[in-house]
């Protein structure tokens, strides 16, 4: 009879990466999302939204929007609660929008919008800012991460701020 022995498993150890200033550390998990970061996020948003509301959308500008929307609902989920109603309602406009002006071959061609869709999304648009002066940078950073596991998840691709996709 051979005799077995077993080991219990070494824990895994995980580096992290470490800061060298302990002030910017603090500054990083505790700091508001100052003016200037929500204005730099909100920018390419509100001109999304003009190019919507004309009409003359391109399938990047559905993509902003949506980002607004899920980043919301992120945010609602892990810090803030009260909004979920209008971020769910932008969240079906966009959808709306998105399978209205994709063709069966898979390209975009831009669509009107209802007033009901216009109202939706522009709700979302006017409550995600006050989202973000109310947090902090690690929990946007925390709610950035949970839509990109999200949006993975469910097929999608992840796109830079220069229009390329990610690798997966």
């Amino acid at each position: 009879m051979s005799r077995r022995y077993f080991y219990a498993p070494r824990p895994k150890v995980y580096k992290r990466p470490v800061m060298l200033n302990p002030l910017d550390l603090v500054k990083s998990r505790v700091a508001f999302v100052t003016q200037a970061e929500c204005d730099a996020i909100m920018g390419p948003v509100d001109k999304s939204y003009k190019a919507m509301r004309e009409g003359i959308a391109t399938q990047w500008d559905w993509c902003n929007l949506c980002t607004v929307v899920n980043t919301g609902l992120a945010i609602e989920k892990t810090a803030l609660k009260g909004v979920r109603g209008h971020l769910e309602a932008a969240y079906v406009a966009l959808d709306l929008v998105g399978n209205r002006a994709t063709a069966d071959d898979g390209t975009w061609h831009g669509t009107s919008l209802y007033f009901a869709e216009l109202d939706a999304i522009r709700d979302a648009i006017d409550i995600f800012p006050q989202q973000l002066r109310l947090i902090s940078f690690s929990e946007y950073q925390r709610a950035m991460r949970m839509v990109e596991k999200q949006v993975r998840a469910m097929g999608g691709r992840i796109y830079d701020a220069a229009h390329q996709a990610l690798a997966a």
